[in-house]
């Protein structure tokens, strides 16, 4: 269990340098070659602004 635990913690923070994530919160949204980050901002604004992006991705 803790090395499957470590492994998608690796995973996480690869992901975070493969984005240009500075840390939490950071969304990563999308699939395949078409993932993106998402600005942490949309978090915590308007709710509809966040539900566009999200269906955008």
């Amino acid at each position: 269990m803790i090395a499957a635990y470590q492994t998608r913690i690796a995973a996480a923070r690869a992901d975070m340098t493969r984005f240009g994530a500075g840390g939490v919160p950071a969304l990563v949204v999308g699939e395949g070659a078409g993932r993106r980050l998402l600005d942490g901002s949309m978090l915590f604004g308007r709710f509809d602004l966040l539900a566009a992006q999200l269906r955008a991705a």
